[in-house]
């Protein structure tokens, strides 16, 4: 594995671990409610991360379904149990992601060594 893929999955897990703390904020829903009344766009916000993490997600060739989940989240926010939903399961989906890429990943790079 050369350094640059190597580098680009680091990228790609912290924007997972990243994304996954602000899906984890947007589903409590007095929280989410009070950063929609505060800044007015967390949606966009949202969107624009996913859309970076799936990016590099796509280039370091790790799982991108916690981000596409995301990207249906950001789009389908305006209904409120859905919303959450989709919030929620995208939290679980891309700290799973993380935790197994994580663990394959240690395997991999101790065989270079």
């Amino acid at each position: 594995m050369n350094r640059r893929k190597h580098n680009n999955i680091k990228y790609s897990h912290a924007l997972k671990i990243i994304t996954a703390l602000l899906e984890v904020l947007m589903a409590i829903p007095v929280v989410s409610w009070m950063i929609i009344v505060s800044t007015g766009f967390p949606i966009f916000i949202m969107l624009l991360f996913h859309t970076l993490s799936l990016i590099v997600a796509v280039k370091s060739k790790t799982k991108i379904i916690g981000n596409v989940l995301g990207i249906f989240a950001s789009f389908l926010a305006i209904f409120p149990v859905v919303g959450w939903l989709l919030h929620v399961i995208t939290v679980f989906v891309l700290l799973v992601d993380v935790t197994k890429n994580r663990k394959s990943h240690k395997v991999v790079t101790t065989q270079m060594n």
